[in-house]
């Protein structure tokens, strides 16, 4: 027969779960090191040289001031989104694998280890330099083009939030949400250009193996109304980061409702018309396209709006759980203080205990023998007998020395005494 766990147990195990649940939502958005930051930080206080301490004599040059053309700059930006889309393929069985909510994918599971985007980007742009000098100095210059071109360039600005450069809300997922949305995105514009009749997964499979994600979705940067409509239905329907699933445990651990408000599928598409705009060559296409780069980060913007309230969300239900946590302790220890403290002996006690030291002495008291039970269950009030064990026994430790008769040390004795034999009288049988 199966074994029930009792209350108590299943009560510890819920608080051990909730116990874990508290630790991931506050690991979640650990403070991890961002490199991107400093060449940023730079690049604010204006490249004179005084703020690159990390950097040595390197970071102190004037090529931090020289930016990159906007051209130039996304397209490097698609080369890091197709790399890292590559590496996230490499590793996805034994990163996945270690996918519980407990860090969303940025955790090591084994050996492997995942590095987070900013890391990723110092990685690819030192790897394309000579040398570290050359190096730091493509950083400054990304960085630089970054902060400057933000504001005119929607690629630009996905980007810089991607590598937390600007002051948006910015977890781990973050980056996989993105990633997950570009494969949506190029699915479904693969999709439509087959055509209704041919769009099949085998034939969308073949496609995709031979045209790169790049000239899908950034070189031919317009999508169609009824594809961007799929693809945002799409990421509601079954998307493990969009729906954030990776926080299914702690957010039912912590009564917290992961889930999208209603209608927000419907106000996303909505606003997703509002960015169509009439095609460049209206004689050979007069249908209403919307910008890729805008709807990316329309996508983008919506989903890190949404994390950011659940954070605050999970971050408030932790803050609870464990001030309950903490009144339940105090709550036991006040409990298990009263367990341990007694009512003062009444004189009935204290004349029985007296009687129990006339005749044991310092010897064991034969509690369970029915002469001893039957005066104690005598007593007014009638208290368990283990209580009046304790009681008895603080009774005999709190005795003067006057009263301990059974420590020699504190007999007198006569010097000048001749011992001559001690006789035993026998014991009287017990009535």
């Amino acid at each position: 027969a199966p074994v029930v766990p009792s209350v108590h147990e299943e009560d510890i195990v819920r608080l051990e779960r909730l116990n874990l649940c508290c630790k991931r939502v506050r690991i979640w958005r650990r403070q991890v090191t961002n490199p991107l930051l400093q060449y940023k930080q730079q690049q604010l206080v204006g490249g004179k040289g005084g703020a690159g301490g990390g950097s040595g004599g390197i970071g102190n040059s004037k090529k931090p001031e020289r930016r990159m053309h906007a051209t130039l700059m996304m397209a490097m930006i698609v080369d890091m989104y197709e790399q890292r889309i590559f590496s996230e393929v490499e590793g996805a069985a034994p990163v996945d694998a270690s996918i519980d909510g407990t860090t969303g994918g940025c955790s090591s599971s084994g050996t492997s280890f995942q590095e987070s985007f900013p890391e990723f980007v110092v990685r690819f742009l030192s790897q394309r330099s000579s040398n570290r000098r050359l190096a730091v100095d493509q950083l400054h210059s990304t960085v630089s083009t970054v902060l400057h071109s933000a504001s005119n360039h929607a690629r630009v600005r996905v980007f810089g939030s991607l590598c937390g450069i600007d002051d948006k809300f910015n977890p781990p997922e973050k980056i996989k949400v993105f990633l997950h949305i570009l494969e949506n995105l190029y699915r479904s514009k693969v999709a439509a250009s087959v055509g209704a009749s041919g769009a099949n997964t085998a034939r969308i499979e073949e496609i995709a193996t031979s045209v790169p994600l790049a000239d899908v979705v950034f070189h031919n940067v317009g999508i169609a109304l009824n594809v961007a409509q799929q693809v945002i239905s799409d990421l509601f329907r079954d998307n493990f980061y969009w729906n954030f699933r990776f926080w299914l445990v702690p957010c039912a651990e912590l009564s917290v409702d992961s889930s999208w408000p209603p209608g927000v599928c419907e106000e996303l598409q909505e606003r997703a018309l509002t960015l169509a705009t009439a095609s460049r060559n209206t004689l050979l296409n007069s249908h209403r396209k919307i910008d890729g780069d805008a709807f990316l980060e329309l996508l983008l913007d919506a989903w890190t709006a949404h994390a950011k309230q659940l954070h605050a969300q999970l971050e408030t239900a932790t803050d609870h759980e464990e001030s309950a946590g903490i009144e339940l302790l105090r709550a036991r220890q006040v409990t298990q203080d009263s367990r341990m403290q007694h009512c003062p002996t009444t004189d009935e006690e204290r004349k029985f205990f007296d009687q129990l030291i006339d005749e044991y002495w310092n010897a064991p008291v034969s509690w369970a023998s029915a002469k001893v039970q039957i005066r104690a269950t005598a007593l007014v009030p009638r208290r368990p007998m283990t209580q009046l064990q304790q009681l008895y026994a603080a009774y005999v430790a709190e005795l003067p020395r006057s009263r301990r008769v059974w420590e020699w040390s504190n007999w007198h004795w006569e010097t000048e005494w001749e011992w001559g034999a001690l006789v035993v009288a026998p014991a009287k049988p017990e009535q």
